[in-house]
């Protein structure tokens, strides 16, 4: 009887075990899926908030971002300069002068890079009256810079339409090519590269035979 009794016991004994280990294995289990859902929860969170934020922060540098309008009227020994948001307000309060030469070039990117180090954030242009705006075109297009080559005929029309009168001087011009880029009425007249190699081609020649009447 005692034998049987302790059998029993014996038996009693490892089924509590059992269904405590079972309980601890069950117990453990819901604490790991409660921790991964938490943190998967948490990552989620983490997730949306950042999706969240990089959606405002675009916006915000969408808006923040505006369009700048650089005029460059071109002359033999010097250029001026004028530059305009898409409000047409002056980012310089006047035009300003740049010599033609590398000094002259790397003042003007000084200026550009004052204002914004993206280049997308410029649009510049020059008439293509001659080569003395060669060297500066080519610069420009070099280091990346939208630069539009505008035809003198419908910048002289322009300045007529925005000052009612044929008025030209060097401070009028650039700002009037700046005001023409902002409106973007210039792409009837834009000229390719082809036409002003042609250009540059023939007031080459053009000072070439000058140079051979003196």
């Amino acid at each position: 009887m005692s034998f049987n009794l302790y059998l029993l016991t014996t038996s009693l004994s490892q089924l509590v075990s059992l269904v405590v280990n079972h309980l601890l294995k069950a117990v453990g289990t819901a604490v790991i899926l409660a921790s991964t859902s938490y943190k998967l929860t948490r990552l989620w969170n983490l997730t949306f908030k950042l999706l969240v934020f990089m959606l405002v922060n675009q916006r915000l540098h969408t808006r923040i971002i505006k369009m700048n309008f650089v005029g460059i009227d071109v002359a033999k020994t010097f250029h001026m300069v004028s530059i305009v948001d898409e409000n047409e307000t002056r980012i310089i309060n006047k035009a300003f002068k740049i010599e033609n030469t590398m000094d002259g070039f790397e003042k003007l990117l000084r200026v550009l890079d004052s204002i914004s180090l993206n280049k997308d954030n410029f649009t510049l242009g020059l008439e293509a009256t001659g080569i003395y705006g060669e060297n500066l075109l080519e610069f420009l297009k070099s280091i990346g810079y939208n630069i539009k080559l505008l035809n003198p005929f419908q910048t002289s029309r322009y300045r007529e339409q925005r000052t009612m009168k044929k008025v030209k001087n060097d401070n009028i011009d650039s700002l009037i090519i700046a005001y023409l880029l902002n409106d973007g009425k210039y792409s009837s007249g834009y000229i390719t590269d082809d036409e002003y190699q042609s250009l540059r081609t023939l007031y080459r020649n053009r000072a070439s035979i000058q140079a051979d009447m003196k």
